[in-house]
């Protein structure tokens, strides 16, 4: 299991966490700027990635609205951009309640 104290996580980690690739979680760093971690000053180019929670609950939020809510990642962005991000988690939340 994961350990929910945990203060940063690594993309490995974050990839199991949300059962996704890597090359995914990065693909969505370069989509949403909001969603990019703290890169580590040593090493050369491939300095590790270390994800805080926030970050790693905003990957989550993505995950969720891209896979099983169908949206786009532009559709995401923009409600991010109008600060809609909470009012469209709810909407799909409440509408998956209802189905179930």
């Amino acid at each position: 299991m994961y350990d929910i104290e945990k203060v940063n996580w690594n993309i490995g980690e974050v990839a199991l966490i949300l059962k996704v690739a890597t090359s995914k979680i990065r693909h969505w760093e370069k989509e949403f700027p909001w969603t990019t971690p703290f890169k580590s000053k040593r090493g050369g180019k491939g300095k590790p990635r270390k994800y805080d929670k926030q970050e790693v609950l905003e990957l989550a939020n993505i995950h969720y609205l891209v896979e099983e809510c169908g949206l786009s990642l532009r559709g995401i962005r923009l409600a991010h951009e109008g600060r809609y991000m909470e009012d469209l988690l709810n909407f799909f939340n409440e509408k998956n309640a209802r189905i179930k």
